[in-house]
């Protein structure tokens, strides 16, 4: 089952069990893409290059071509990426989960969180939930916001991986607007996605993969 269509998580984490380093994920990139993406795998992963191209451009995916008897991904992208890389095995789409709570209780929730975040009647919340990681984009939604005139907070929920955020917000005098949640569960998730007004859910580079919150 296909989340993750560049594998780069995968592999990288079955780099590390087996032989103890990253160094054997640059040698898998060089087995199913030649020597010049394996540079730009070194490059990423050895000498700490901030490339997140990579996550589009090289894919895992042929790894498949002889492993796989079936695939399941949750979009037509997909599909398309692993015609694309050979793999011969079936492809079944099948769209991302979503439990959506009925409307009462995310009537509940939504004025529960907006107190609990104190945002008035007309505060426009705005929402990013999930892992932060840069090809979120979420700097960039930063600078945007802090043109905005009005009475609006910025809530970012989720695991944060992206330094440049918190700086983002310090360099731009927001940090009173941005509200920072970390890893919330999943009644919280829904409960915060009930209580915005606008979600934003940025996502460059892609590698096709199909956003849970979105979903939600």
């Amino acid at each position: 089952v296909l989340h993750d269509l560049t594998l780069h998580y995968m592999m990288g984490r079955w780099a590390q069990t087996r032989f103890g380093e990253d160094r054997a994920l640059v040698d898998v990139v060089r087995l199913l893409h030649g020597g010049r993406a394996a540079d730009l795998a070194a490059a990423k992963l050895e000498r700490r290059r901030v490339l997140q191209s990579i996550y589009s451009e090289v894919n895992c995916l042929p790894f498949f071509r002889n492993t796989a008897r079936a695939m399941i991904t949750h979009s037509q992208y997909g599909r398309v990426l692993l015609d694309a890389a050979g793999v011969p095995a079936p492809v079944t789409v099948i769209p991302h989960f979503a439990q959506v709570p009925d409307a009462l209780r995310q009537s509940r929730s939504r004025t529960a969180w907006r107190r609990r975040l104190r945002a008035g009647p007309e505060t426009v919340v705005f929402v990013s939930l999930g892992f932060v990681i840069p090809n979120k984009q979420i700097p960039l939604a930063l600078e945007a916001l802090a043109a905005l005139p009005g009475d609006w907070v910025y809530v970012i929920g989720g695991e944060d991986r992206d330094p440049a955020v918190r700086a983002t917000c310090r360099r731009l005098g927001i940090e009173h607007r941005v509200i920072f949640l970390d890893y919330l569960d999943e009644a919280d998730f829904d409960a915060v996605l009930a209580a915005g007004d606008v979600l934003i859910n940025l996502r460059f580079p892609t590698s096709g993969e199909t956003s849970g919150t979105v979903c939600r």
